[in-house]
């Protein structure tokens, strides 16, 4: 099974917030491929050098490579049609 995880799930895993159990039994699994996209590492490298300082984040990092977390950075083209779609929800979401 692959997973794709986003920063949520991994700021969670570092942080042991709730959760983070799952997402470990996930990472500690060696059959399962984990991926993430590139940019919600960099939202989990941005989390911890606000949140501490930059040494934790590229440990943090590190980590992610250690666990075997592949990242990625392709984009569908599709994906050039998302905002517009976004962009049409906020009549209805906005109070």
């Amino acid at each position: 099974m692959k997973y794709v995880l986003d920063a949520n799930a991994l700021i969670a895993f570092f942080d042991s917030e709730r959760g983070h159990l799952v997402i470990q039994d996930i990472l500690l699994s060696s059959r399962e491929l984990v991926t993430i996209h590139s940019l919600n590492a960099c939202e989990v490298f941005y989390h911890f050098w606000r949140m501490a300082d930059h040494l934790t984040a590229n440990r943090v990092l590190r980590d992610m490579v250690a666990l075997g977390i592949e990242m990625h950075d392709e984009l569908d083209p599709s994906i050039s049609q998302y905002p517009l779609e976004v962009s049409s929800l906020r009549p209805i979401t906005k109070n």
